[in-house]
């Protein structure tokens, strides 16, 4: 995420944090999908990485969904993590996408709602290598882009109060292809869907491979 991006959420993290204070249904949908396959796993406690995760309402959600889970929540900005101290229980860590303060394969569940997108398309990759490097074998990535082909610096199209951010847009086969590439399997992505404020957004669920059996 590029400094002045930051610098847009820090500024608007308390009135950002009072106007998407629950989770949409398809993101609910999304969150309780990803969430399934990992009980499904047997893990337990499950250990659950909010990649973005802002003012915190959805590692609340989780947090209320699985309440033996270890959470985490990472995010670059410093005031989006204070407004969401309150909402939380777990670990909040301030931190980069491209360089996650996790141990490899530490994390059950890995959820990067809306927060990939604002990496530049280049630096996709790399991003998500560390994901799959700190997920643990049969691990859930779930994430969120807006459907597209554009990238640069975008004024907020749905908010008036919100300065330009870089957004990287992605298609449904560029997004498999960035997944696949990246060591991921059994993925799927949803066609694109317009949500309640008009932007189109394309959602998608992967897993790290399972450990040989040798090795488990």
């Amino acid at each position: 995420m590029t400094a002045s991006t930051v610098a847009v959420y820090d500024a608007i993290a308390t009135s950002y944090a009072a106007r998407r204070a629950e989770m949409p249904p398809r993101l609910v949908q999304l969150a309780q999908r990803a969430l399934a396959i990992v009980r499904r796993s047997g893990a337990d406690p499950i250990a659950i990485a909010d990649l973005g995760c802002g003012a915190g309402r959805d590692l609340a959600f989780f947090e209320r969904e699985q309440p033996s889970a270890v959470t985490v929540g990472i995010d670059a900005s410093a005031a989006m993590l204070e407004a969401a101290r309150p909402r939380v229980h777990g670990r909040l860590v301030e931190g980069d996408l491209r360089q996650l303060p996790l141990d490899t394969g530490s994390q059950h569940l890995a959820w990067a709602c809306a927060s990939l997108l604002h990496l530049p398309k280049q630096q996709l990759p790399a991003a998500l290598a560390e994901v799959r490097r700190v997920l643990a074998p049969g691990g859930v990535l779930a994430v969120t882009m807006k459907a597209g082909t554009t990238e640069g610096f975008e004024p907020n199209r749905s908010e008036t109060w919100a300065e330009p951010r870089i957004f990287a847009r992605y298609q449904d086969g560029e997004l498999a292809t960035a997944l696949e590439e990246a060591g991921f399997s059994r993925i799927s992505v949803s066609p694109p869907a317009t949500d309640e404020r008009g932007e189109t957004w394309l959602h998608a669920i992967a897993r790290v491979p399972d450990a040989p059996a040798a090795a488990r």
